[in-house]
C-alpha cells in the first residue's frame, strides 16, 4: 500500500507540513534550511512537529544553526503530538526567534534576495 505522505523530497513531507500549516517545502531544499526558513518567517517548530513532517533529529539541527551563529531562541516545555492530537508531559524543543532575532536575519534574507 502506498504511502498518503508521497512526495519528491525525501526528507520532508509537504503534506504533514501543510496540516500544520508550515509553508511548502522546496523540492530539494535541506532539512537546516527548512527549519531556518521555517524562523525566519516567524514560525515555532519543536520536536514532536518536525518529527511529523521528517525531521528527526531537530536538536542536531539547532546544534548546526547556533553554530552557525544564526540567532533563535529554544524553550523545553512539552507538545501536543499532531499525529495522536495527545499532550505527552515530556518537554521537547520549541524553536523559535524573537522580534530582535528576526529584524537583523529580515534585512540578510532582502541582502541575499537582491544578490540573486
Amino acid at each position: 500500500m502506498a504511502s498518503p505522505f508521497q512526495h519528491i523530497n525525501p526528507h520532508l513531507i509537504p503534506e504533514a507540513c501543510d496540516r500544520l500549516s508550515f509553508p511548502t517545502p522546496f523540492p530539494h531544499e535541506e532539512q537546516a534550511a527548512y527549519v531556518r526558513r521555517l524562523l525566519r518567517e516567524g514560525f515555532t517548530v519543536n520536536t514532536r512537529q518536525a518529527r511529523f513532517i521528517g525531521i528527526h533529529n531537530l536538536h542536531s539541527i539547532a546544534a548546526e544553526l547556533r553554530r552557525k551563529g544564526f540567532p533563535f531562541h529554544i524553550d523545553h516545555k512539552p507538545a501536543m503530538d499532531p499525529r495522536t492530537g495527545e499532550l505527552p508531559p515530556q518537554p521537547v524543543d520549541h524553536l523559535s526567534m524573537t522580534k530582535e532575532q528576526e529584524a537583523p536575519n529580515e534585512s540578510g534574507a532582502a541582502q541575499e534576495n537582491n544578490a540573486a
